[in-house]
């Protein structure tokens, strides 16, 4: 799906609510872009509910190994539209699951949307690159060191990179910005990103200006040009010369069923 290093991918369909899918928790893959682990879930409408404790125990236990990493949530769905649709969903009750809106908004930890399409597989490339947003503050005049949420200062007018889809971030600089009486911040998103969310939801709101950004300001960041990684139709071979034999995901046993 994308061209960086990786431990897993999500599952590209909708789970049905109340099915586990790795171990006991309902997490659907993990991801290591760059130094910073990521816990996948796949989020849609009707997805249920999560045990929030236990899945944030799971993901510190489970990447216990990497030393001062910058650990994050990926809300992943088919489409932005999907998986904000169920994030709006609460609980009238304080139970131990809950649904995945409260999640959002009680984690501690970023949380970012992603899309399993190709906006989405640009999306990680970008987030595969260390400091991604570095390239912008270059740029631009730097932001106040007491405002993190701001990325740089764009005519005077806060700046937010915006394509990792951290909308919390966003949320963040706005307030802030409205703190310091301005009206609007600049975001710079993928075209996608922006048509899905930041057109209807920032722009035609008044909160943001919104740059869409060009081929040639994403491969300024990740190096290659931002299309998807498609693999070679060819048998994968070692180092050695060696031939890797993968059997497919679905395997028979000694009796023949299939597991």
């Amino acid at each position: 799906m994308y061209s960086g290093p990786a431990r897993a991918v999500p599952i590209r369909h909708c789970p049905q609510p109340g099915r586990q899918s790795l171990g006991k928790y309902p997490c659907r893959g993990y991801c290591q872009p760059g130094r910073h682990p990521l816990r996948f879930h796949y989020v849609c409408p009707g997805i249920g509910k999560i045990a929030l404790t236990d899945e944030l125990t799971a993901f510190s236990n489970q990447t216990a190994r990497f030393r001062n990493a910058q650990r994050a949530f990926i809300f992943a769905g088919e489409s932005y539209t999907d998986i904000l649709s169920e994030l709006g969903q609460a609980n009238k009750t304080e139970t131990k699951l809950i649904f995945y809106g409260d999640a959002y908004r009680r984690l501690q930890l970023p949380v970012r949307l992603l899309s399993c399409d190709d906006t989405g597989a640009v999306q990680l490339q970008i987030m595969s690159v260390p400091d991604h947003r570095q390239p912008l503050k270059n740029q631009y005049q730097p932001p106040p060191k007491d405002i993190p949420a701001w990325d740089a200062l764009f005519q005077g007018m806060p700046f937010v990179m915006a394509a990792d889809m951290d909308l919390r971030r966003v949320d963040a600089a706005i307030r802030a910005a409205q703190d310091q009486g301005m009206k609007q911040i600049a975001i710079a998103a993928l075209r996608g990103q922006a048509e899905a969310v930041f057109f209807p939801r920032y722009r035609d709101a008044g909160l943001a200006w919104v740059f869409v950004l060009t081929n040639e300001a994403i491969s300024e960041v990740t190096g290659s040009p931002p299309v998807p990684y498609i693999p070679p139709r060819t048998q994968f071979i070692s180092p050695k010369g060696d031939v890797v034999d993968a059997p497919p995901f679905q395997t028979c046993g000694k009796t023949g069923r299939s597991r």
